[in-house]
């Protein structure tokens, strides 16, 4: 069993070796995949101001790594309102030292009621990961 739940660890460690070996063409990689290379390698080059050579590198390792842990389904990515929603509470969640209520409320302009739900469903997230890893 043990053994069993590193084994996709050797994959991916695999996988990303050679990414940055993978030619962006089209018939190297889907569309979709390469405009995801190309996105995370324009936000590394403008805010991470990583040189063109390196961001594209580190893109490519980025999308392989997305691609293991997600490939093969399809998933929902919120936009505008509610994806600045579902940052603000992963924020809360990471930020969250078990003391900190009053001061997230004021920063967040939330009631205690509000953080405790989100932190509650934060909490339900972070288990439904790890047991997924787990069995999944």
């Amino acid at each position: 069993m043990q053994n069993e739940m590193f084994e996709d660890d050797k994959n991916l460690d695999e996988l990303l070796s050679k990414a940055e070996d993978i030619e962006l063409d089209s018939t190297a990689w889907p569309h979709a995949l390469a405009e995801l290379v190309s996105i995370f390698k324009d936000e590394m080059t403008s805010s991470a101001k990583l040189d063109e050579g390196k961001a594209l590198k580190l893109a490519k390792r980025l999308v392989a790594r997305q691609a293991h842990h997600m490939g093969g389904r399809q998933y929902y990515l919120p936009r505008d309102e509610r994806l600045k929603k579902a940052l603000r509470d992963v924020d809360i969640w990471q930020r969250y030292d078990g003391r900190n209520i009053d001061m997230l409320q004021r920063e967040y302009g939330l009631t205690s009621q509000q953080i405790y739900a989100i932190l509650r469903e934060q909490r339900q997230l972070e288990r439904d990961r790890r047991q997924h890893k787990l069995f999944g």
